[in-house]
C-alpha cells in the first residue's frame, strides 16, 4: 500500500513511531485524509517494517467524511489518540478519537 495524498490541494499528515515489534523494526503510524482528490476518509496506516510497506489502513471516520489536518499520539493502555479537523472546510470543528492499537493491527483495508 502507498501513502495517498489529495492531489488537488494536498494536506498535512502526521507520523508516529508507536513501538518496536518482535522483528526489531518500528511500528509506524501515519494519519491523513486517505483520498486521491479531496480531503476525505481520515485514516491511520500501519507499517511494521520501518515504513517500507504500509499493510493496514484503519479509517477513523465514516466513508466520504471530510477530514483535514490531524495529529496522533500514544495514550497508553495500547491506545492511540487522533485529533483532527472534520467537515468541509472544517465546518464541524476539531474532533478527538481514541483507538486501540489492536484495531489498527487487525484492519484489512
Amino acid at each position: 500500500t502507498v501513502l495517498v495524498e489529495p492531489i488537488n490541494n494536498g494536506c498535512q499528515g502526521s507520523i508516529l513511531r508507536h513501538s518496536i515489534n518482535s522483528q526489531g523494526a518500528a511500528n509506524l503510524l501515519f494519519a491523513n485524509p486517505n483520498h486521491e482528490s479531496s480531503r476525505r476518509n481520515g485514516s491511520v496506516k500501519l507499517s511494521t517494517n520501518d515504513g517500507k510497506n504500509w499493510t493496514r489502513t484503519f479509517m477513523y471516520v465514516t466513508e466520504n467524511t471530510y477530514t483535514s489536518y490531524s495529529d496522533i499520539a500514544v495514550l497508553g493502555n495500547e491506545k492511540i489518540g487522533i485529533l483532527y479537523e472534520r467537515g468541509y472546510k472544517n465546518g464541524e470543528g476539531i474532533h478527538f478519537r481514541s483507538i486501540e492499537f489492536k484495531q489498527i493491527v487487525d484492519a484489512v483495508r
